[in-house]
């Protein structure tokens, strides 16, 4: 069905006239019924009613011959039915075939979106890592300020102890010289000035080392804020560029595949409304008459698959004129 909701057929009711006005059928149906008299050819008179798709079939015989008439336009209908079930089980099969390949075609794309769903767990799972390694690295930056400070107060000390050291050792080498001269001052005085510079020493080493830490975590920090960046940016294009379009093909597909599962669910075949009749009045001089059947030919799929088949035959009294 379109979407307007018009039927579309499988064949014309110009190509089914053309079937059996070729006498197509003729062997078929002489092979399948039995007459008492002989026959070699079925002369059907096929019309298109307003160029529309239904089918005026008519065909002729003798009274007596009225019942055989009749078998032949049913086995005419059993042919064309037989011949477009055999389309339509074409079209079905088409039709599974599609559907077979659109459904590994989304089998495929599942798997693709569930491959980027894991790569953007992974990306995010990394964004989180990073900033809990960045806060670490935070931690880190108060711990070396407050060590340095620490540092810096141990160095001010030292320094000023050693300046007090130097101020006393003047004041030794003055008046008091001859009595430290035999004393230990003049050993310990040394001793302290060195202990004094090394630790001094030390501490600066110490606080430049921490200071060199420090500098390293901030450094890390800005390089996982770009990271993070980076992982964030990269993931929001996962998503709209890969995820969001893969998702629209297995929508589309999806819608795809229902619509060739309705064609599928509601192609049918040749369905007779009426048994044919014959005509109440004479068409000729001689012993004759006339079997008429109508049908709306087509077979036409997507909701419908069809032929609706109406045999109208009206049977006609004999009356011979010589």
């Amino acid at each position: 069905m379109t979407q307007s909701g018009g039927y579309v057929y499988l064949d014309t009711t110009a190509n089914i006239k053309a079937r059996i006005d070729s006498q197509a059928y003729t062997r078929r149906i002489l092979n399948n019924v039995t007459i008492e008299r002989q026959l070699t050819s079925l002369d059907f008179k096929v019309n298109i009613l307003n160029k529309s798709n239904i089918l005026t079939i008519t065909y002729e015989a003798e009274k007596e011959d009225i019942d055989s008439g009749i078998v032949i336009l049913g086995n005419l209908v059993d042919e064309l039915r037989r011949d477009y079930d055999k389309d339509i089980q074409l079209k079905k099969d088409e039709f599974n075939r599609q559907i077979f390949m659109k459904n590994n075609q989304m089998a495929e794309l599942n798997l693709q979106k569930k491959d980027l769903e894991k790569q953007i767990q992974a990306k995010e799972k990394s964004i989180s890592d990073k900033y809990a390694q960045i806060e670490h690295h935070k931690a880190s930056l108060k711990a070396y300020d407050y060590r340095i400070d620490n540092l810096l107060g141990e160095l001010k000390s030292i320094k000023e102890k050693s300046q007090d050291i130097l101020m006393d050792g003047g004041e030794l080498s003055g008046g008091q010289q001859t009595q430290q001269k035999n004393g230990q001052s003049d050993i310990l005085y040394p001793a302290a000035i060195q202990q004094g510079m090394s630790l001094f020493q030390e501490l600066r080493n110490q606080i430049n080392d921490l200071r060199i830490e420090k500098e390293f975590s901030r450094t890390s920090i800005t390089a996982l804020e770009n990271d993070i960046n980076d992982l964030t940016w990269d993931i929001e294009r996962i998503k709209k560029e890969k995820t969001l379009a893969i998702q629209t093909d297995i929508d589309t597909l999806q819608t795809e595949i229902d619509k060739l599962k309705n064609r599928v669910n509601h192609i049918q075949g040749i369905k007779m409304i009426s048994e044919p009749v014959s005509s109440v009045y004479p068409i000729k001089p001689k012993v004759r008459s006339m079997m008429i059947l109508s049908l709306i030919a087509g077979i036409f799929f997507s909701v419908f698959a069809a032929f609706f088949i109406e045999y109208i035959s009206n049977i006609r009294k004999r009356s011979e004129q010589e």
